[in-house]
């Protein structure tokens, strides 16, 4: 059955834009055409919604691509002009349409997925994001996604296509770079969080996470109960990777020899044994690699903990086997609600610049605390 055709009742798009002068070859084609497309929409809406111009006949009488007629009606739309209605029509929202509650912005928080399940931290700090960003009239869009994603000219269009005002970025992989400024092109404005030993230099709102001090008190503390060997498991993960050189240095500094050992439960327990394991202790630098080695081979994981010291480098990870075992390990972590209630509060004051110095989060280095008081159910 043929579609049932759409009145318009709109002037003819010829006897509306009789005086258009057409496009400047300085001009952007797309910023003209929404500000022409955004003056007509204002001038014909009324108190009930009803027909729009239909894009193809835009296009025509523009002499433009679809495609940045389809650009423009997106703008259109999240400023409430209009309504699309795929593969039927455009509607011209009416006055009488009127959300419940203002919305300030949309906000995207880009998620990895292997965090969700590994990093009891992402959790709580998303968590902390969406609840924070709610109560002060923003709507958190959540966006998962795969370590792969991030290399792919697709992911920065699929960011887009949520027409989103603001994206908080917490540690973006050093990979995504091109994503950033896809997005930074597009008028996307950007928060990043990113560690002190993965700088970023991208002219974006940025926040820092210092793991410095918590690396010291660590490595002092291990030193001062009598381990001169730290056993590092080779990082899996490209930013935990570039940590090691800092790393390292802080632990050498305070008087502590490093081994970095293959990333096996089984090398790190020969390790352990062969070095002394009293004079030793095992810190992983890499959340990807502790999450495998640890909850692949949970046994030989308590037996190292019951017989040298262990310290999860770079935030706690869920590991259920411990949830109702006895054994104790050290933590190097930030605060998520810290983190979150700073970034909440300063994108209500519209802190948007990059702010020199950049601000910072000080990680925090805890003692000996027991696996079961970790426990984070999903």
């Amino acid at each position: 059955m043929a579609r049932k055709q759409v009145k318009n009742t709109l002037p003819p798009l010829k006897e509306l834009f009789e005086t258009f002068p057409g496009f400047v070859a300085t001009d952007s084609k797309q910023r003209v055409l929404t500000d022409t497309l955004r003056t007509a929409a204002r001038r014909f809406r009324a108190k009930k919604s009803r027909p729009f111009y239909t894009m193809r006949d835009v296009a025509a009488f523009f002499s433009v691509p679809l495609r940045t007629v389809a650009i423009a009606y997106e703008k259109l739309e999240r400023e409430g002009l209009v309504t699309r209605i795929r593969g039927s029509q455009t509607l011209l929202t009416g006055k009488d349409v009127s959300l419940t509650s203002p919305v300030r912005a949309v906000v995207g928080i880009p998620l990895w997925l292997h965090a969700i399940v590994v990093s009891p931290f992402s959790r709580h700090l998303h968590v902390e994001l969406e609840e924070r960003l709610r109560a002060h009239g923003f709507v958190a869009d959540i966006i998962f996604f795969r370590e792969e994603e991030v290399v792919s000219p697709d992911f920065a269009e699929r960011l887009l296509l949520h027409n989103l005002d603001i994206v908080i970025w917490h540690t973006p992989h050093p990979l995504a770079t091109q994503t950033l400024l896809r997005l930074n092109d597009r008028g996307v404005r950007q928060i990043l969080v990113v560690p002190s030993d993965n700088p970023t230099s991208l002219n974006l709102q940025t926040y820092v996470q210092d793991w410095q001090d918590a690396y010291t008190a660590f490595a002092r503390t291990w030193h001062a109960s009598g381990i001169r060997t730290v056993i590092v498991p080779e990082p899996m993960y490209l930013p935990s990777k570039r940590a090691m050189k800092n790393f390292f240095a802080t632990l050498q500094s305070n008087g502590l020899e490093v081994q970095m050992v293959k990333s096996s439960a089984q090398t790190i327990r020969e390790t352990v044994y062969r070095c002394g394991a009293k004079a030793s202790g095992v810190a992983f630098l890499d959340q990807v690699g502790a999450d495998e080695i640890c909850n692949e081979e949970p046994v030989i994981l308590e037996e190292i903990v019951h017989s040298s010291r262990i310290a999860f480098c770079r935030g706690r990870i869920r590991i259920p086997y411990f949830n109702h075992r006895d054994g104790v390990a050290d933590f190097v972590a930030f605060s998520p609600g810290e983190i979150a209630e700073r970034l909440v509060n300063d994108l209500q004051k519209d802190f948007s610049a990059r702010q020199n110095p950049l601000p910072r989060f000080y990680a925090k280095y805890h003692e000996a605390l027991p696996f079961y008081s970790q426990v984070d159910h999903l």
